[in-house]
């Protein structure tokens, strides 16, 4: 592929992307930031074992304020939103994603915008 292809399909897929973080926000009524922490909590949540089932692992705010880069504050204010919503759960040993079905939401309107979570 040359540049002017690769430029082309990273505008598509980033117009794409945009439009799907815009209509996950609206619907939960949240804000950018909010988005992606919700998302990257449910990909620190769900883990395969190896006897190949899902299980959810809670993640803690040093793990998430190391894979966001983000500083603790604004993550604990963002978590306390996030919780007012219903969208996440705190226990004892972390953060966990309150319904998979809504975490999953993320995933149907990528499939609908023509982008795939298996390519990336």
């Amino acid at each position: 592929m040359n540049n002017e292809t690769n430029i082309l399909n990273l505008k598509s897929f980033s117009g794409s992307l945009v439009a799907c973080f815009q209509k996950f926000k609206n619907e939960h009524d949240l804000d950018y930031d909010e988005v992606m922490i919700f998302m990257a909590l449910g990909g620190l949540n769900f883990e395969p074992s190896t006897e190949g089932m899902m299980y959810v692992k809670p993640a803690s705010t040093v793990a998430l304020v190391s894979y966001l880069n983000i500083p603790r504050e604004t993550l604990r204010r963002k978590m306390l939103l996030l919780e007012d919503r219903g969208l996440v759960q705190r226990s004892g040993s972390g953060y966990t994603v309150k319904s998979m079905k809504v975490w999953l939401q993320f995933d149907e309107l990528l499939t609908r915008l023509n982008l795939s979570v298996d390519a990336a």
